[in-house]
């Protein structure tokens, strides 16, 4: 199997799989697209390369792939079956048009858990000037977030890997049309871009409008492998604009999803994972719908990053001293030392002052280490907060136990929902 080393920082929902959460909360709503690879009459003839992909596909609530190869159409609605038996919670889909510049044609398919998402209405893209080999295609959704409505499109894209750069540039223009025809503004563009390695390279990005434009936002980045074979290659991106899209996105949920690692699907080597496919699904999560009575609750709970530290008796008696007997004891053993600011870098900031002046009390690798997790984007995810703002207050936090001379060192904010 392909050997990949990964460091996470992870924020685990509890029972994240059941679609409806304690007090009327829905899961995350999971968005993403997948290059499936010849996805033809003869793949759909191998059993366990179906149930995988089916296996693949029912993670997601919309999904687009690409790459499905057959002339008589039919591939489409026999992978709509099999993503449906014994199902409950059906799926619906929507097929683009065969395209293709050349013989070797290909569809779009867009596939949607039916009771997470409503459609309006499908977008082909009309290329009169022959920028792409295969013409782009989406929906356009209507989806609760929080205890509001939002409308957005997920457009699917496979650029021919010898003009990239020019079809990953045009996808600007795409997106000014999605909006003339739709008259939706917030769209997700994602698919296989063969955004790297040979095929755009560093000299090519800054020529590229979908990439220097502030209006697009990228959230797969150039160090991630997308690809199942023995390459490190991020070929397959999101990319999102619009006034409410790249707001609602979690933090650092963009992601390829590795099935191959995933114990459910239990393959035994690299053959049998790339049968499935060349090419790993993306990802990102979306906030599920909250009722008003908790969107609008008082006392929202709390969401922390911290970092443990060793201290002693003889270095907190000298803080205390240092800081004016401020330190506050909250119980026989324990100490506590907080401040508040209103911006998370402000916080970060009084951390390094206060590791500059009480070192043998707070080290700056410690500081290091809290500065790392916070850069990881938990306490960033606009999702958390309300009216997808930033908090207004950040905590700051030293609680030291001193007879077992440890210390607990903090940033917290309130949230909405934890």
């Amino acid at each position: 199997m392909k050997q990949r080393f990964v460091l996470v920082l992870v924020l685990v929902w509890a029972n994240l799989r059941k679609e409806v959460l304690s007090d009327g909360i829905q899961q995350p709503l999971r968005v993403g697209a997948w290059n499936v690879q010849d996805l033809g009459p003869t793949k759909m003839g191998k059993p366990e390369v179906v149930n995988a992909i089916v296996k693949v596909m029912r993670r997601f609530d919309l999904i687009c792939i690409m790459e499905i190869v057959d002339k008589s159409e039919e591939v489409p609605s026999d992978l709509l079956q099999a993503l449906n038996e014994g199902l409950g919670d059906e799926y619906n889909f929507a097929l683009s048009e065969r395209v293709g510049s050349s013989s070797a044609k290909e569809q779009y398919g867009c596939y949607w858990r039916s009771s997470r998402l409503r459609k309006f209405h499908d977008y082909q893209f009309n290329d009169v000037a022959d920028q792409f080999i295969y013409d782009p295609f989406g929906v356009v959704v209507e989806v609760p977030v929080r205890n509001a409505t939002l409308q957005f499109g997920l457009l699917a894209i496979h650029t021919r890997p010898s003009a990239a750069e020019t079809e990953i540039d045009a996808l600007a223009d795409v997106y000014d049309d999605f909006k003339n025809v739709t008259g939706v503004e917030d769209l997700m563009i994602a698919g296989d871009y063969n955004a790297g390695c040979s095929y755009v390279t560093s000299k090519e990005w800054p020529h590229i409008r979908l990439w220097t434009e502030s209006r697009f936002t990228w959230l797969i980045s150039h160090h991630i492998d997308t690809t199942v074979k023995d390459t490190t290659c991020p070929y397959d991106r999101i990319v999102v604009a619009g006034p409410n899209l790249p707001s609602l996105i979690y933090a650092k949920s963009a992601q390829p999803f590795y099935f191959d690692e995933d114990e459910n699907f239990n393959f035994t080597n690299q053959d049998k994972v790339e049968d499935v496919s060349d090419h790993y699904p993306v990802e990102v999560l979306l906030p599920g719908e909250v009722p008003d009575p908790v969107s609008q609750a008082v006392g929202p709970p709390l969401l922390t990053v911290s970092v443990e530290l060793v201290t002693s008796v003889a270095d907190m008696i000298a803080l205390n001293i240092a800081l004016g007997g401020d330190c506050k004891e909250i119980a026989q053993d324990a100490v506590i030392v907080t401040w508040s600011t209103d911006s998370l870098s402000l916080a970060v900031d009084s951390l390094n002052t206060f590791s500059t002046n009480h070192p043998n009390v707070v080290s700056q690798e410690a500081v290091s280490v809290l500065q790392y997790k916070v850069e990881q984007g938990v306490l960033q995810d606009h999702t958390l907060y309300g009216q997808w703002k930033d908090p207004e207050m950040y905590k700051v936090s030293l609680l030291c136990k001193i007879s077992h001379g440890v210390c607990s060192l903090s940033i917290t904010a309130k949230t909405v929902l934890n």
